[in-house]
């Protein structure tokens, strides 16, 4: 079998965001495409370094991480292939839209992570969704930033956020949206890592809207049944939801393990 470059989003892909876990299923199905000489990717909005980033992050021997939705790109032993930084401009307006509205804003350096105030009420839920605790206060001195979170009510249509120039704004599932440099993406990432590794095609699974570019360039494209409507419709295939082995009953009916 041809060697395949496969990338996986965290969050509601890898792991069930009810439990916070990955489940047994999918760890031996990754477990058994490495044994088939597959090459095995994280494709995340988290950054690489996040302490409560899941066990799985370090106990896989992974090929390669793309973090921060394509703003950082890390090989098999996690040394940068890219990294884009925000613009301060863009941050500061940021910034200004999230404290004239009372949002609160989450900052992710490379190795460190922040709030901009205390504000949590939409931070609570969104941490719950996640299964992360309340990230701490911090203070942004012009830092390289490599991907924002603005935590807003839920179904917010962020078109103050989609005005300033420089961003793209990717709403989640719940009182959030991702925020990064304009142009950048999962799969901007994917294609420095395809360049990286000698590659041309790949396959992805992933569930929610800021998987979309991933999903719509992938040669295959797997969406978890519990996906966002979005995120379903450019998937050319939609196997059962994470948490009943979603991924591991993909993998079996494309042959992969």
């Amino acid at each position: 079998m041809t060697k395949k470059l496969i990338f996986f989003d965290v969050d509601g892909t890898l792991v069930d965001p009810a439990t916070g876990q990955i489940p047994d299923s999918t760890l031996t199905t990754l477990e058994e495409l490495q044994k088939r000489d597959h090459l095995i990717c994280i494709a995340t909005g988290r950054p690489l370094f996040h302490p409560e980033n899941p066990k799985f992050f370090s106990t896989i021997s992974w090929d390669g991480y793309i973090c921060c939705n394509g703003l950082a790109v890390y090989n098999n032993k996690k040394e940068p292939v890219s990294l884009h930084a925000m613009t301060s401009k863009s941050i500061e307006q940021c910034i200004q839209v999230t404290q004239q509205n009372n949002f609160n804003l989450l900052f992710e350096e490379e190795h460190n992570f922040y709030l901009l105030n205390d504000q949590l009420e939409y931070v609570e839920e969104t941490q719950r969704f996640l299964n992360q605790t309340i990230p701490p206060l911090g203070t942004y001195n012009d830092q390289d930033i490599y991907g924002l979170m603005v935590y807003a009510p839920k179904g917010y249509d962020y078109k103050e956020y989609f005005s300033i120039d420089g961003i793209d704004v990717f709403p989640g599932q719940s009182a959030y949206a991702d925020i990064v440099k304009v142009g950048a993406n999962k799969y901007s990432g994917i294609s420095e890592l395809m360049d990286y590794y000698g590659y041309s095609s790949y396959i992805a699974f992933g569930d929610s809207n800021n998987d979309l570019e991933m999903l719509e360039n992938a040669d295959l494209s797997i969406c978890l049944g519990q996906g966002s409507k979005e995120a379903k419709s450019v998937s050319k295939y939609i196997t059962t939801p994470v948490d009943q082995d979603g991924i591991y009953l993909a993998c079996k009916y494309f042959k992969l393990i």
